[in-house]
């Protein structure tokens, strides 16, 4: 599932870039229009199906795992509505981590800044943004660019721990699968049915 997952944000990405190459403007922006769409719509969807409360204001985008709510600065602080959007989506991703979620240790514990615990839950959240991104047509070049930079703060973790990108990548499908089909029954579950 996540190598069929990382194969549709790749065509999504490719054929964007081979569209702007053409000169298309038109069809960036239309891409961009029925992307804005389609995350309101997931966002919305999943914000209210769990009960999260999304805040606007400040200058900084956060979760509050104790709250269980998420703040990120108004619309218009935002260059587009794809970087607006990217960023809820990583918020999203921590928020799936919730005990009563995924119960990610890596959102349920206490960590310091840069520990592996830390690390891991930021790789998780930005690499569920930018499945989301995909997913949704949103993951235009300023968004994949704002995620490789921001992943490559993190590279140096890679180096000393060579499965960190496999497993972060793994709990990030989970995490992109729970927003945006909410939570999976357990066989048990279903066979009782």
């Amino acid at each position: 599932m996540l190598a069929l997952r990382l194969w549709q944000l790749r065509v999504a990405l490719i054929l964007v870039a081979e569209v702007e190459a053409q000169g298309c403007d038109f069809v960036g922006a239309n891409v961009e229009r029925n992307g804005r769409f389609r995350a309101e719509g997931v966002l919305g969807t999943y914000l209210e199906r769990e009960e999260i409360n999304l805040r606007h204001g400040g200058n900084r985008a956060c979760y509050s795992p104790s709250g269980d709510w998420i703040q990120i600065p108004e619309r218009q602080d935002f260059t587009g509505s794809s970087e607006y959007y990217s960023v809820a989506f990583h918020e999203c991703g921590h928020s799936t981590g919730h005990s009563s979620r995924l119960s990610r240790d890596s959102l349920t514990k206490t960590s310091m800044f840069g520990s592996h615990t830390y690390t891991r839950e930021e790789l998780v959240a930005e690499f569920c943004a930018a499945f989301l991104c995909g997913v949704t047509g949103v993951a235009m070049p300023d968004t994949t660019e704002n995620s490789a930079s921001y992943l490559k703060v993190w590279a140096g973790k890679l180096r000393d721990e060579p499965n960190l990108l496999i497993n972060a990548a793994a709990a990030a499908q989970k995490a992109a699968d729970y927003i945006l089909d909410g939570p999976k029954e357990s066989k048990a579950e279903e066979t009782a049915k």
